[in-house]
């Protein structure tokens, strides 16, 4: 259900398509720039194939226990959906009717990838993408392979995470820019860890499609070009600092209550040592931490926000900050059990 819309641009795109043919059941969803096919095993004598309201069908499978058997049966422009103990009659459109928009690559370039890997990366980088920005391009996640590794970058043009994994071999040079919908689908559906469990990635123009045993994926990626994000990237800094994961959450997430419209925190280090985070005017906040600093003191401000959505991905117990000529340009976020993250925020003038 997350492909269909609740308001469709066609009256059919709020349907999804069955069909039924060698013991499978193919359900298709899409909104016209995204398709979603979903293959399940099925118990079947006949063939298939209607478009029946998404809605409707999501509602009537949720109520489902999960070792329920539901039984299909379509005649007369009716499906009959059969529990235990009750049926539903459910008026139905052609299967003709529903549009051709799943694209074969028959050749063309292809990534091949682990799923439990790139479902990693999207988690990592998909909350610093841009919503509903001007800059169409960075409403998204822009994707690419270079020699043997994939690399997933977002940016809203204020924070940017960046994650990189290696592939198996090298393989085809992959540019491409996830939309936003794709991205948060994506999400939903890699959720095998297995090693085997793979994810076979091509693309043509501006189709780029995700095949497994199971389902496909298959999307129009956002026009245009990425911004060349490497320019931002610290080459050094002046100053590091090495604290507590869960203290520094807790404590930005307090000052959150008392911060104005601009959700801001200010960082400074004190003499003693300790990182000193205070927001609020009217109503103020103040909490001490204690870091092992190193370098050029800090002194600036940040959005709160930005900086927990990035914490909220580092998995280490200890996180590090740096950060360049005490505060005055973007302050990396790194964690230890993922060297190849990399989450950077820029300071606010307040």
């Amino acid at each position: 259900m997350g492909v269909v819309e609740r308001s469709p641009k066609l009256p059919i795109l709020g349907h999804v398509l069955l069909l039924i043919q060698e013991n499978t059941i193919s359900l298709y969803g899409s909104d016209g720039d995204m398709t979603l096919r979903l293959d399940l095993p099925v118990t079947s004598t006949e063939c298939l194939g209607c478009c029946v309201a998404a809605r409707r069908l999501y509602e009537i499978t949720r109520t489902a226990g999960e070792a329920e058997t539901l039984r299909l049966q379509w005649r007369q422009n009716r499906l009959t959906v059969s529990g235990n103990g009750y049926r539903y009659t459910l008026a139905t459109l052609n299967d003709s009717d529903f549009p051709n928009i799943l694209i074969e690559h028959k050749e063309g370039p292809e990534v091949i990838v682990h799923q439990g890997v790139l479902s990693t990366l999207l988690e990592r980088t998909a909350f610093a993408m841009a919503h509903q920005d001007l800059r169409f391009f960075l409403n998204g996640v822009f994707i690419h392979s270079e020699t043997d590794t994939l690399t997933a970058v977002a940016t809203d043009s204020h924070r940017l995470a960046l994650a990189t994994a290696p592939l198996d071999h090298q393989q085809s040079d992959l540019r491409a820019i996830l939309p936003r919908k794709t991205v948060l689908e994506l999400r939903r559906l890699l959720s095998s860890k297995e090693e085997e469990d793979r994810v076979h990635v091509q693309w043509h123009e501006e189709i780029i499609s995700f095949y497994t045993p199971q389902w496909t994926l298959q999307s129009k990626t956002v026009a245009g070009r990425y911004p060349d994000y490497k320019v931002v990237l610290p080459k050094e800094t002046s100053g590091q600092m090495r604290l507590d994961r869960q203290a520094l959450l807790t404590a930005l997430r307090r000052a959150a209550l008392v911060s104005d419209e601009v959700t801001a925190a200010e960082f400074a280090v004190a003499d003693t040592g300790e990182l000193v985070i205070s927001a609020g005017q009217n109503e103020q906040f103040e909490t001490r931490l204690a870091v092992q600093a190193r370098g050029q003191p800090l002194q600036a401000a940040y959005n709160i926000r930005y900086l927990t959505d990035a914490l909220a991905v580092v998995e280490a117990p200890e996180v590090e900050l740096a950060y360049v000529e005490g505060g005055l340009g973007p302050l990396t976020i790194h964690d230890s059990t993922a060297p190849t993250w990399l989450g950077l925020v820029m300071p606010i003038r307040l």
